[in-house]
């Protein structure tokens, strides 16, 4: 009855330890996925001013 217990004590805590390396991947794609987002969001931002840029010196030359 022991060992099993034992055993018991030992699933519990490897399927928690899985349960933990499941949820720090997740939170680590989810902020991988929030940054590419960000990167792309302030690429298209500086692309969008500098082009308004771009028309303002060209009208006033």
């Amino acid at each position: 009855m022991g060992e099993i217990d034992s055993f018991t004590c030992l699933n519990e805590d490897y399927l928690l330890g899985v349960a933990r390396v499941s949820t720090v991947a997740a939170q680590k794609s989810t902020e991988e996925a929030i940054m590419k987002f960000s990167k792309i969001a302030v690429t298209i931002v500086t692309s969008l001013l500098n082009k308004n840029l771009s028309q303002l010196i060209f009208k006033n030359l």
